[in-house]
């Protein structure tokens, strides 16, 4: 970024070598440490030996991806990541994306490229339809648009290999796209490994090599397939419903990282 940023690393009692890592990115205009709400901690806490690791990046007004004025999604990817593994210990074959507005557009993106998430969340993700006139506070043009048009992206299929989280209020201003996301990701199928494209998480192999998370497709049961299935069709009719339940936990993401 040529420049210092500051990331919180929080790492549970006992120390955080071999869990897993939660890459959490916060919203426009916040600051990593006021996602430290007396409430995230606890829930934290309370997870005990399934807690895991988290880091919480700075990412500024930048909106995650890389633009014109700075590569977010690479300082993400390629220095914020790879510090919080070294320092803690954590699994590197268990590191989930979420975040929150601009961190939870940031963690759909960012989850889409990269091999492999074991699961990417956004809560009331600040998701725009196509000609929205809010584009130009995350965007530098139609073009930088284009390029991370989630719901463009996901038309024909969905661009995750991982089990995916959306949450949104009801009253949301954000819902109406949100939940839109949401439905195109539950009627899709998955990109298929073979169309992966994207770079590997820090320290992971491209291709070659042996990466467990790969395999696990061929290892799975179909039980879980199915399981997975059964959510993503569930999430999107809990958030397409008037009065639906403001959040839903996937079981899939939950098993995949170890820490639900």
């Amino acid at each position: 970024m040529g420049r210092s940023l500051h990331e919180v690393l929080v790492t549970p009692a006992g120390g955080g070598e071999s869990r897993p890592l939660l890459v959490f990115l916060h919203g426009y205009g916040a600051t990593p440490s006021e996602m430290l709400s007396p409430a995230f901690l606890s829930a934290l806490r309370r997870l005990g030996d399934r807690a895991p690791v988290i880091v919480l990046p700075e990412g500024e007004v930048g909106w995650w991806h890389d633009r014109a004025e700075g590569l977010w999604g690479s300082y993400v990817l390629r220095e914020a990541i790879p510090a919080a593994l070294g320092r803690s210990g954590a699994d590197r074959d268990r590191v989930a994306i979420g975040g929150i507005s601009m961190g939870g557009f940031g963690a759909l993106d960012l989850g889409r490229t990269v091999k492999r998430f074991c699961a990417i969340g956004g809560h009331s993700p600040a998701v725009y339809f196509r000609g929205s006139d809010d584009i130009s506070f995350g965007f530098d043009n139609a073009a930088d648009f284009a390029r991370h048009d989630l719901l463009r992206l996901a038309r024909n299929r969905s661009p995750y290999d991982a089990p995916v989280w959306i949450d949104v209020g009801d009253r949301d201003q954000l819902r109406p796209a949100a939940a839109a996301l949401a439905r195109d990701h539950a009627r899709l199928p998955r990109r298929p490994p073979a169309a992966q494209q994207g770079d590997a998480l820090p320290g992971r192999p491209a291709d070659g090599g042996r990466d467990r998370r790969r395999d696990a497709p061929r290892r799975r049961r179909p039980s879980r397939l199915a399981a997975a299935r059964d959510d993503r069709r569930a999430l999107a009719r809990r958030i397409a419903r008037p009065g639906s339940a403001r959040a839903t936990r996937s079981r899939a993401a939950s098993s995949r990282c170890g820490c639900g």
